[in-house]
């Protein structure tokens, strides 16, 4: 099956909001904790400790 991608800004169905913080736009910085990148989960999962109470109960 052949799949066609476009971006989200083409589809109108996303506030210039959304799609500045899907761009790591600089504007939103003083806004932003961490941006949208695998990367940025983990820091904010760390930060809130979700990852130390997962890694608790799987090694209950």
């Amino acid at each position: 099956m052949k799949a066609t991608y476009i971006e989200y800004s083409e589809t109108n169905s996303f506030s210039k909001t959304l799609l500045a913080y899907l761009a790591h736009d600089e504007a939103l910085k003083p806004f932003v904790g961490h941006w949208p990148t695998f990367d940025g989960f983990e820091k904010q999962l760390h930060k809130k400790g979700i990852l130390a109470t997962a890694a608790f109960l799987w090694n209950a």
